[in-house]
């Protein structure tokens, strides 16, 4: 099967907006996101396929059962609306310099003011990690909860960083980062505003009180996005511009070497923190990994269910409440149904059962892909190691 990595390349600003409708309070407050919904750049790829193969896409949008390219039925070859057929993505990937950026885990905290400059650690500051404490009542029974070490005062949350894939390996085996392994966003891309207004088409004038703004985002100039694509042609029609998101901004597509995932912790001992490198859904509560039911041991709850063949018990975990994404329907049209994701560095704390060890475990986890919607990148593993140090329960 053909695998391809092609790297988007900002010419202008983008400007990709999040799921809010225009008919709510606000609506016209068009507020951006970045990195963009998986779907826009699959989106574009499947276009930019199209178009070099010389697509007629209205007729393809009367007849997408029978219409063909060179004899082969084109949704065949590119999917059709939601389904992309033999396509199978990866990603996005933020990439700095050809090197690929991963969101901080959640369980990553930070202490002394954040850091300014790419990599940087003020006079101070220092980052932190979770522990999982003991147990404690809630509106869930008994359970446990993520807490910090005692000299950890002060320590909040960090927003808004990414890790090298050092660093995130260096996390991975139970670590911190270290100076030059994180960038905070700010050294990333920057937020801008812009205004706009509806018209008449035809009479060429405003319509009344039709007034939007916009939030754009402009990528540092060595910044890019990059997406795997498994299934398509074994030559691509590349270097080439395409429009992507939000008012058709142009960005360049060439194909680029696969960057490397980050290293394959050897965990020796204790269970394992698995985290969402890509956003991911499915159905049920997404506070717990997919297919797990509740269970108790010595009165604590916890839950049971099986990875990628691994069989794991969840004890807690690290999360941000899910983003709700949408999207539009070129090929029919039409909206496309806002569902709720998992954040990506969202963050599970398991230990394994049923007779396998760490290290398959974590061999088969790392870098598997959970949920629903991975034929479109979602849910993405990263494995790592949970010491007995940070509450992980010994046998």
């Amino acid at each position: 099967m053909s695998v391809a990595t092609l790297r988007f390349q900002a010419v202008d600003s983008w400007f990709f907006r999040n799921a809010r409708p225009y008919d709510v309070l606000g609506g016209m407050d068009l507020e951006g996101r970045f990195p963009p919904p998986a779907r826009t750049l699959a989106g574009a790829v499947r276009t930019l396929l199209g178009d070099a193969w010389g697509v007629d896409w209205e007729a393809f949008a009367r007849h997408p059962d029978t219409y063909r390219i060179a004899g082969q039925r084109l949704r065949d070859r590119i999917g059709w609306g939601p389904d992309p057929g033999p396509l199978r993505f990866s990603g996005p990937w933020l990439i700095r310099e050809g090197q690929r950026l991963y969101p901080a885990p959640r369980f990553l905290f930070w202490s002394g003011g954040l850091p300014e400059a790419a990599g940087d650690a003020p006079a101070g500051g220092r980052w932190w990690r979770a522990r999982i404490g003991p147990p404690v009542r809630s509106d869930r029974g008994l359970v446990r909860l993520p807490v910090l070490p005692p000299d950890a005062a002060g320590a909040a949350p960090v927003e808004g960083v990414w890790l090298t894939a050092a660093g995130m390996a260096r996390v991975l085996a139970g670590g911190l980062p270290q100076r030059g392994e994180w960038y905070p966003e700010s050294q990333l891309w920057a937020y801008e505003r812009h205004f706009g207004i509806a018209r008449f088409r035809d009479r060429r004038t405003v319509q009344p009180g039709l007034l939007y703004h916009a939030t754009h985002v402009r990528p540092d100039s060595r910044v890019a996005l990059e997406l795997e694509v498994r299934g398509g042609p074994e030559r691509w029609p590349l270097p080439a511009w395409v429009r992507l998101g939000g008012d058709g901004r142009a960005a360049m597509v060439e194909a680029v070497d696969r960057a490397a995932w980050p290293r394959l912790p050897a965990c020796r001992q204790g269970g394992l923190v698995l985290m969402l490198a890509t956003p991911g859904t499915w159905d049920g509560d997404l506070g717990v990994l997919p297919g797990f039911v509740p269970a108790e041991r010595a009165g604590v709850r916890s839950w049971v269910g099986s990875l990628l063949g691994i069989r794991l018990r969840l004890h807690a975990a690290v999360m941000d409440p899910p983003v709700r994404e949408g999207g539009w329907d070129l090929a029919r049209g039409r909206p496309v149904a806002r569902r709720a994701y998992v954040p990506a560095g969202s963050s599970w704390y398991v230990t394994v059962e049923g007779g396998s060890g760490l290290e398959e475990a974590v061999s088969r986890l790392h870098g598997g892909m959970i949920g629903e919607e991975t034929e479109y990148g979602r849910g993405h593993l990263l494995a790592g190691c949970w010491p007995l140090e940070e509450g992980c329960p010994q046998g």
